[in-house]
């Protein structure tokens, strides 16, 4: 056989399988080969095949050059297999080394794919989620508050003397048990917790308020979970580093700078805020319903995120961050300078949008689940809608053709769990 597997193995806690493969000189050459082919074809490059590769590398560079065919062959490697062997997949297949040189040169080889397993959990609860609606009328408090909200986008975090007070970012290494079990969720070393009632609870925020740099803890308290029941929790904690969110000052200059194009003061921009509440109000601000849903379910997710899927989040987005800050003529180091951020926030921020966008994808999967719900052709029809706006008999064929259905059917499942959601959802 052209690629044939060798072995499998189970790695870092479930979240991967490793795969290792040997492939036939010749079959590996003709994948490379695809692989240029479809390179040049995103970067409208128009050259002999025999030219290709020199001139890729001579754009772009060796690395990334042969980063793509390994990943190439990564891909028509590892996800018929996965098939195969019925693995729920969360993202493409990878290589665990960037080049595979063997291929160009035509010779046989060995290489390994880790494919990411799609992890399921459990809730807390599978009761409607309760939210509180807000008021039809705008009153000088809510606009405050939405600019408030405004601001806190160029928010910094920024190393301070003192005790950790709430809304502080601190970096600790903890266990905690969950009455008497370890809680994954709350445990680890070098973890980043922002000291937030809106994130963690309340016994725990009580607990490390207070402590400082370098200070061990050990203390207990009690929560109310979702689903109603009463759990003791007992932790031993050590602050590693802290962090203050500081706000920038709302003055005319930064409306001017930063806050707004049309706006020269900060009377001006006030009055533009009330009248988007006011439209927000009178429209009603259904995305912003669905979003607060959403991460109400996800609160009950139960267990642990495995940490090399939240690092592989993490560089989705920031690879759609980079290429979103490319686009307005920016590197990844300007558009940081831009948010305020230095590199350490930049990636904290990042990792915790990775965790939150996890937890709240798994725990519409575990409803899914639980409700024993079932796709039909308009779910997929919708999924493809969501990936590809407009251009979606393209993208069903591509999904097809490149063996990644998966891909589609993942959307398919949070979009139809996600409706439930919102079809039982009391706003209050």
């Amino acid at each position: 056989m052209a690629i044939t597997l060798l072995d499998t193995k189970t790695i870092q806690d479930g979240a991967k399988v490793r795969m290792r493969f040997s492939i036939t000189g010749a079959h590996a050459q003709s994948l490379a080969a695809e692989a240029l082919r479809g390179l040049a074809q995103e970067r409208g490059l128009h050259v002999s095949d025999e030219k290709l590769h020199d001139e890729l590398v001579r754009q772009i560079g060796v690395g990334d050059v042969d980063a793509r065919i390994a990943g190439y062959i990564a891909l028509r490697a590892g996800l018929p297999e996965a098939r195969r062997q019925n693995l729920p997949i969360l993202f493409n297949p990878e290589p665990v080394k960037p080049a595979l040189p063997e291929a160009l040169a035509g010779q046989d080889a060995e290489f390994d794919v880790d494919v990411f397993v799609h992890p399921r959990f459990e809730l807390s609860s599978y009761e409607p989620v309760y939210l509180h609606e807000p008021p039809a009328q705008v009153t000088e408090e809510m606009v405050s508050a939405q600019i408030m909200r405004e601001m806190n986008r160029f928010a910094t975090y920024e190393q301070v003397e003192g005790p950790v007070e709430e809304g502080d970012c601190v970096q600790v290494s903890m266990s905690t048990l969950a009455n008497g079990v370890p809680e994954m969720s709350l445990s680890g070393d070098e973890l980043a917790i922002v000291v937030s009632r809106d994130l963690m609870p309340e016994g725990f925020v009580a607990g490390v308020e207070g402590m400082g740099k370098g200070e061990h803890k050990e203390f207990q308290f009690t929560n109310k979970e979702s689903g109603g029941e009463v759990v003791r929790y007992s932790v031993a904690i050590d602050v590693l580093d802290k962090r203050r969110r500081i706000v920038p000052e709302l003055t005319d200059e930064f409306v001017a700078t930063r806050l707004s194009q049309e706006d020269k003061t900060v009377d001006q921009f006030r009055a533009r805020v009330r009248r988007y509440l006011e439209k927000q109000a009178t429209q009603g601000d259904g995305s912003r319903r669905e979003e607060l849903a959403d991460a109400e379910l996800g609160r009950r997710l139960r267990g642990a995120i495995p940490d090399a899927l939240i690092e592989r989040t993490a560089e989705n987005m920031l690879d759609s961050i980079r290429a979103n800050a490319a686009a307005q003529g920016l590197t990844l180091s300007q558009f940081m300078q831009l948010q305020g951020m230095d590199e350490r926030q930049f990636q904290m921020t990042v990792m915790m949008q990775a965790r939150e966008s996890l937890r709240q994808g798994f725990a519409l999967d575990a409803l899914f689940d639980h409700l024993g719900l079932e796709l039909d052709d308009a779910d997929i029809d919708r999924a493809l809608a969501e990936l590809a706006p407009g251009a979606e008999d393209q993208a069903r064929k591509n999904f097809q053709a490149n063996d990644a259905w998966y891909i589609v059917r993942n959307m398919a499942v949070r979009l139809k769990a996600h409706e439930r959601v919102m079809q039982t959802a009391v706003f209050v």
